[in-house]
């Protein structure tokens, strides 16, 4: 599974979970909505161990200037795509062994760390 790309499509309504594998030192995943989601859906990518730690941003849409991006620090079990987020919203991780570190977060809207 180290390596893989996965394609997330929450056009549909209803919140989806994905579930990492078991933490193992140096696996790297990064997964891609490939449609924009449903402003009923929130996708949760959930460590069944351990946490996921690090830094995302999101950007609104139509903001621009010093306000532009925001940034998110996450300590958690779950981290996910809000509710509408647009069509390239990307996470990328990487395993310590223990946690899953964020590489990369990158979305439309604030990420989420539970089922709102």
């Amino acid at each position: 599974e180290s390596g893989e790309l996965y394609f997330l499509d929450g056009s549909s309504a209803g919140n989806i979970t994905v579930t990492l594998p078991a933490a193992k030192a140096g696996a790297y995943l990064t997964f891609v909505l490939v449609a924009a989601s449903n402003a009923a859906t929130e996708i949760l990518i959930t460590a069944p161990s351990g946490q996921i730690r690090g830094t995302v941003e999101h950007q609104a849409a139509g903001v621009t200037g010093a306000q532009e991006r925001t940034k998110q620090a996450i300590a958690a079990s779950s981290v996910g795509f809000a509710d509408a987020s647009i069509l390239g919203s990307r996470l990328e991780l990487v395993c310590d062994g223990t946690n899953w570190l964020i590489l990369r977060g990158e979305g439309s809207a604030a990420w989420v760390t539970a089922f709102s």
